[in-house]
């Protein structure tokens, strides 16, 4: 079941970092498709499942167009890259699935975008999150015209995603903290706003809502269903967001900072990247339970010392116990698991999600992907799509080119590169 699975979704994989020159040539494309049944380069064949960006750029974030702007680029799947040759060569692309040519375009960015680029869900607006602190957004409808400019956090954006919704946008930035933006703020007006003499400046623009729950930088953040958002930082706490209500639904302390976050279909279960290669998967569920256990732990203990000598007392861990079959609680939470097999840190996570079945598909500044079943937390296949020898063998250890840190992964379907 599980191999039926996977043989209708592929991943589209980036590094940062260009793979090395074999003569005239690169040994491996910077963006690859691969099959995670077999871990077989599907773009080294050419044909539907080819990424081209050029020889020698790196990426260092992807994101896929909606299907519904694709129309005049008579594809399938079409992507904007963020990247480049060095720290002063740094571009966006547009890289149409199976062209054979380098991208369509590139576009010279006005400055570091270190949280990368993000296309809105409804395909119309890309927008950047860049070091000094400012958001740039740029319309699609326009011929990619550059929109907007505001300074959304002190410091550098680290992280942006859209609610589930699609209206609004989330930022976290090195300054510890979280901001909401409203799409709509965000685009109205936004022909006038700044321009002068044909040159933007920065626009007058407040967050509809800020959380400041992070003491470090937010590294990362990923939106779940019923308009939460999860921020991870390098304090090594996850916190759950309530968009519209301002909540802070959680806190969880983890024991290692967190690069990458991702999810179940239904937002039940998270998986977070670490920075010492483990994988940690928490079931919100069973986090919920807990922190009622807790809470009623301590109504019951305070209770109990109220009790009259009519009738036995239950203590509030036995109480915990015997009603919500919790065991061991205190000594290790028993809403988190683990996955480890990684030698550098966790960049980036995707999730399959089909029939019940569930995979997931990591990776790592080792150079490696894994892929996982999530119902056994078994490595199934380990690849290296950017190998010197093309290998995708885990044995294939003495590569001295293996480590190209993986920076993005996304699922796509199978039938889009088939021809």
């Amino acid at each position: 079941m599980s191999n039926r699975i996977l043989t209708e979704h592929v991943c589209v994989v980036s590094t940062k970092q260009a793979p090395p020159m074999i003569g005239s040539s690169q040994a491996s494309d910077t963006c690859q498709v691969l099959d995670p049944q077999t871990g077989s380069v599907l773009s080294s064949s050419g044909g539907a499942a080819t990424v081209k960006v050029g020889a020698g750029v790196g990426v260092h974030s992807i994101t896929p167009i909606p299907l519904d702007n694709l129309g005049s680029l008579n594809c399938q799947n079409a992507y904007i890259a963020y990247g480049g040759k060095g720290k002063d060569d740094m571009n966006a692309y547009l890289i149409v699935q199976g062209s054979t040519s380098s991208p369509k375009w590139k576009c010279k960015l006005p400055e570091h975008l270190e949280g990368g680029i993000i296309v809105s869900p409804c395909g119309n607006y890309v927008l950047g999150a860049a070091r000094s602190g400012n958001c740039y957004c740029w319309s699609l409808l326009n011929e990619g015209e550059l929109i907007k400019i505001w300074s959304a956090h002190y410091r550098p954006v680290k992280a942006m995603v859209f609610s589930d919704c699609g209206s609004y946008l989330v930022t976290g930035g090195a300054d510890g903290i979280a901001n909401i933006w409203s799409l709509m703020e965000i685009v109205a007006h936004a022909a006038s706003d700044g321009l002068s003499d044909g040159i933007y400046g920065k626009a007058s623009l407040n967050p509809v809502k800020t959380w400041s729950e992070h003491q470090l930088p937010i590294s990362a953040m990923y939106t779940l269903p019923s308009s939460r958002v999860v921020s991870a930082s390098l304090d090594r706490q996850i916190i759950i967001m309530e968009l519209f209500s301002g909540k802070t639904l959680a806190k969880i302390a983890m024991p290692s900072a967190i690069h990458s976050i991702t999810a179940d279909a239904n937002g039940h279960r998270l998986y977070l990247g670490s920075a010492d290669g483990t994988i940690f998967c928490i079931d919100l569920d069973i986090f919920a339970i807990s922190t009622s256990a807790e809470s009623a732990t301590i109504v019951t203990n305070s209770n109990s010392e109220r009790m009259d000598s009519k009738g036995p007392s239950i203590s509030g861990s036995l109480l915990e116990n015997t009603i919500l079959g919790l065991q061991n609680k205190g000594t290790e939470a028993s809403y988190i698991s683990e996955l480890r097999g990684h030698e550098g840190e966790v960049r980036s996570l995707a999730f399959i999600d089909h029939d019940d079945q569930q995979m997931l598909v990591s990776g790592a500044d080792d150079g490696s992907i894994k892929v996982w079943d999530t119902r056994s937390r078994c490595c199934i296949r380990t690849i290296y799509p950017w190998s010197s020898n093309g290998s995708t063998s885990m044995d294939d250890k003495s590569s001295k080119s293996r480590p190209c840190p993986c920076s993005s992964i996304i699922i796509i379907p199978r039938q889009s590169i088939e021809s």
